[in-house]
């Protein structure tokens, strides 16, 4: 039979404590909550008119720059792709990548050319993304006139061997794209449809993306899960490990600025 400590310390006090406060606010923070999400469903006939906001954002085709480098002459092709990317390229090759020398390009080069070209098959054209950003911009432009949105939106076809091929976010939720100082990044092979191959392999589906996520990596979530990311850096999330309630709310005002 296990043995149950019957011993009051002070640990063990705040710990009872800390539930029972739990338990006082967990209304409280339920009623908030569906006030949230009350308001959310209010405001749609409320949508402010955004048009005459100015908002600008250059679209920089990483992607095509890096996979038009000739494999025969590495050097000075990534010399070139560096002259106009001095701060995405060392991130790209060292931390998105993880290659260090033009052997390990090249590799990387004929491994994910097929994928570069399906995502080109989709976005060669990324003007109809480009305009959705735009809209959604002007949305935050609105409501936090003296944050600082992305000047520029990069494309970029990353690997997609495990879950940390995924940026991973503040409150420790995976998304595919990153916020630079100036720039957003665009990760294309998690936007390639939800019916693509490669998604439903069986090790994509264990060590990558479960079904259910892989159900977003479409063009149509692009726009949503880079609101996700100004969403977090306008307000991040720090009530991990904190009390339900708290978490909730937390939540609760990230879901109502997504609407």
């Amino acid at each position: 039979m296990k043995r149950i400590n019957t011993c009051f310390n002070s640990d063990s006090l705040a710990g009872r404590n800390e539930r029972l406060s739990m338990v006082r606010w967990f209304p409280i923070g339920v009623a908030m909550f569906a006030i949230i999400l009350t308001g959310c469903s209010n405001n749609e006939k409320n949508i402010p008119d955004v048009s005459g906001i100015n908002v600008a954002v250059q679209v920089n085709r990483f992607d095509q720059e890096f996979f038009s480098i000739d494999t025969n002459n590495v050097e000075p092709s990534i010399n070139a792709v560096n002259a106009k990317y001095p701060t995405l390229l060392p991130i790209y090759l060292e931390n998105i990548i993880g290659v260090s020398d033009p052997a390990g390009v090249r590799t990387f080069f004929r491994l994910y050319k097929p994928v570069y070209d399906t995502a080109q098959k989709i976005y060669k054209n990324f003007d109809p993304v480009k305009d959705e950003l735009l809209d959604a911009f002007r949305f935050v432009k609105h409501y936090f006139p003296e944050y600082v949105l992305p000047a520029k939106v990069v494309p970029v076809v990353g690997p997609m061997n495990s879950i940390q091929d995924l940026a991973r976010m503040g409150n420790g939720d995976y998304t595919p794209n990153f916020l630079g100082q100036d720039f957003v990044g665009i990760s294309l092979q998690f936007y390639l449809g939800a019916n693509f191959s490669l998604y439903s392999n069986e090790y994509f589906i264990s060590n990558v993306a479960p079904t259910y996520r892989s159900r977003r990596f479409a063009k149509e979530y692009i726009v949503a899960d880079v609101m996700k990311l100004i969403v977090e850096d306008l307000f991040p999330d720090m009530s991990k490990g904190k009390p339900l309630v708290q978490q909730m709310i937390e939540k609760g005002k990230q879901w109502w600025l997504l609407e």
